[in-house]
């Protein structure tokens, strides 16, 4: 593991470990659902030669935790939250992630005091996947 990678990993887990009070938002575990919606993604994404292409690829639960703690981060700065025609040209978890946001962005905001947003927001998925130098 690169130490790019390791300390995105590191700062990753620590701003998605606090987001788990959306778990349990009426009746709905957001953070389990967006999170299963992005691990489906990478994995689709991964089929075919991609470990071959990607030996030192983190695995894509990490790689999934990390677009959605990167995607928040995005929209909590004020990225162009997406409108209706982008649920045909977005994954589902970008479009989950900004409903999130929508609906809240101040609990979210107060459960990440302290955390690097601009960090978060400029998450380099290449250098997970395909790092220069492992």
């Amino acid at each position: 593991m690169t130490p790019y990678q390791r300390s995105t990993v590191k700062l990753v887990n620590s701003a998605f470990s606090t987001l788990d009070f959306l778990n349990n938002k009426s009746w709905v575990n957001h953070l389990e659902k967006v999170f299963k919606m992005a691990i489906f993604e990478e994995k689709q994404y991964r089929s075919g030669d991609f470990a071959k292409h990607h030996p030192n690829a983190l695995c894509a639960a990490d790689c999934a935790r990390s677009f959605i703690v990167k995607r928040v981060a995005e929209y909590l700065q004020g990225a162009t939250m997406p409108s209706g025609k982008d649920f045909l040209h977005m994954q589902p978890s970008a479009l989950y992630c900004a409903g999130l946001v929508d609906e809240y962005r101040t609990e979210i905001m107060e459960a990440w005091t302290g955390q690097d947003l601009p960090a978060l927001a400029s998450i380099d998925y290449v250098q997970l996947v395909s790092p220069a130098n492992p």
